[in-house]
């Protein structure tokens, strides 16, 4: 899955704005792996409103991201999952 996120330029979308990123309802949770941050689910869609990604990311207050990762990719209406994570809701 990170080899498609990278061939197509998601994380470089995601991070200069060509893609919208927001939170999907009720994924934010305490994060069991580091104390203190946040979990969260994040939808990025396209400039057509259409989804095409899921991320998982955690966060500390402080903005410190030590772990953001893709969870699917979604071309048309084929979704790609990463084999090891649920699709998202």
């Amino acid at each position: 899955m990170g080899q498609l996120y990278q061939a197509l330029g998601i994380w470089d979308k995601i991070r200069n704005g060509r893609l919208r990123s927001e939170e999907i309802p009720n994924t934010r949770a305490p994060s069991h792996a580091w104390p203190g941050a946040t979990s969260v689910l994040l939808r990025h869609r396209n400039s057509a409103g259409l989804q095409v990604a899921t991320t998982h990311r955690i966060y500390f207050p402080s903005g410190e991201t030590p772990y953001w990762t893709e969870k699917d990719l979604l071309v048309g209406s084929i979704v790609v999952y990463r084999p090891d994570v649920k699709p998202s809701p």
